[in-house]
């Protein structure tokens, strides 16, 4: 095949996306679950940020679960079922107010007194 010809131009192009795309798309999928991990991981630091307890991703989940507790309250703040932890409050928000469901955590600090989270 000639090498200067646009065929074989456009034939090399559309192999190579191929190939590229097809590598980038194994990686994604093959990274998923480090990257969620990551993301719950970074979550935990943060709220333990805001209890002022330093933290890293490798002991997040234990000062977590040893410090903080979650409740879910509605908009008249009356604690209901759910999981704190997995609310996005970013959609929450654009919901009418009496369907909210609003993430509170506890910190309870090594004397007993409770701080809470909003």
């Amino acid at each position: 095949m000639n090498k200067q010809s646009n065929i074989y131009t456009v034939i090399y192009i559309i192999v190579l996306v191929l190939l590229v795309g097809t590598a980038l798309a194994v990686t994604a999928l093959s990274l998923i679950n480090r990257q969620q991990s990551n993301i719950k991981a970074d979550k935990m630091c943060q709220i333990l940020a805001s209890a002022e307890i330093a933290s890293d991703a490798s002991n997040a989940q234990e000062l977590y679960s040893k410090y903080i507790t979650e409740t879910v309250i509605n908009d008249k703040g009356e604690t209901i079922d759910g999981k704190a932890f997995g609310i996005n409050v970013a959609a929450e928000v654009k919901l009418p107010a009496a369907e909210r469901k609003l993430p509170v955590f506890i910190y309870t600090t090594d004397n007993g007194e409770k701080k809470y989270i909003l």
